[in-house]
């Protein structure tokens, strides 16, 4: 009989980390499960080496890939049918409560509404002598998330992907494989992706029952132009298919204006780079278009970037496209997540 729950623990050339992910999911109070460890980097030795060192158990089963996958096309291999029940992924640099999948299968167990359920995590900050500091931060302050909650989709906060986070999940195991990822997609915005594509509500647990590493270096870097493209093709499909009353729209730009990173822009970029888009251009103020003029004079080869994205990113696109759509009708017909995959 196949064990509940399939964990994919994801790991590129970080062993010492490995080992601390590893350890956490050793120590859950739930048991039956089974792990999936994928070694993305083909001449690196450590994660065996880390297995070795903690002592063999049969539930763990160490999967090198032939080649370097990459984030995305790595990830992608969690969102799979399968014999078990739940699925979850753990990624190197994060860890586990012991409780985390005691807690977040049982949401599942009693809640068959719910597709996803996933936890607050505690933020630890790498140091220069390789230590790690309790910055005393979760990623859902109490003000934000006072108490377990249903998440409804919601296009304002899915185009940030902040409902969720990969390394403190659990969601029901898929019945096929249309959620995989497309080729070309921003690693970066994988959660955005799923955001989209998994049925809601999610159910977000207000207790940190993970943690989250901010290292001091990544393995991985992210191209520029394909990060706007890929920003481009999240905003524009929520535009097209959701189309948010313009007050709405209002509201949420200058939510973004308060943070103060320019995100307001990349919507107006968006609006005018899709005839379908335009309406929304109504919901800018004249300031906004005086600082992005600014900016493509000084960038303008970022901005030429940015707007191919429906060339260099389709099936990106579609994929959005399709599951937009899916959430719009699902939130239209009142349906659960089971009814609606």
């Amino acid at each position: 009989m196949a064990a509940r729950v399939i964990v994919y623990l994801f790991t590129y050339k970080r062993a010492v980390l490995l080992e601390r992910a590893l350890r956490s999911l050793l120590a859950q109070t739930f048991t039956d499960w089974v792990c999936e460890l994928h070694n993305d980097a083909p001449e690196d030795g450590g994660p065996r080496d880390v297995l070795e060192r903690l002592g063999a158990d049969p539930r763990v089963r160490l999967v090198n890939h032939a080649e370097n996958l990459g984030g995305v096309r790595s990830f992608s291999l969690a969102f799979v049918p399968s014999p078990h029940a739940y699925s979850a992924i753990l990624e190197d640099d994060n860890w586990w409560e012991p409780r985390f999948l005691e807690c977040l299968v049982g949401e599942l167990d009693r809640r068959p509404e719910v597709a996803m359920a996933t936890a607050n995590m505690r933020k630890w900050q790498e140091m220069e002598d390789g230590s790690w500091q309790d910055t005393g931060a979760v990623v859902w302050p109490r003000e934000e998330l006072p108490h377990d909650a249903l998440a409804p989709f919601d296009w304002r906060r899915e185009t940030t992907g902040q409902w969720h986070s990969n390394g403190a999940m659990v969601f029901r195991t898929l019945r096929d494989e249309s959620m995989r990822f497309p080729a070309g997609s921003e690693f970066t915005f994988i959660e955005c992706f799923q955001a989209r594509a998994f049925p809601h509500p999610f159910l977000r647990v207000q207790e940190p029952l993970a943690n989250f590493a901010i290292t001091r270096g990544t393995a991985r870097k992210m191209p520029d132009v394909n990060y706007g493209q890929t920003v481009m093709a999240l905003i524009t499909t929520a535009l097209r298919i959701v189309r948010p009353p313009l007050d709405e729209l209002r509201a949420h730009l200058d939510g973004l204006r308060s943070v103060g990173r320019r995100g307001h822009l990349d919507w107006l970029v968006a609006a005018l780079s899709d005839g379908r888009c335009r309406y929304a251009l109504r919901a800018f103020r004249p300031s906004d278009w005086v600082v992005l003029g600014l900016l493509v004079a000084k960038r303008p080869w970022r901005f030429r970037g940015m707007l191919r994205y429906r060339r260099d990113q389709r099936e990106a696109v579609a994929y959005l496209e399709k599951f937009t759509a899916l959430r719009v009708a699902e939130q239209g017909a009142g349906a659960t997540p089971r009814e609606k995959p």
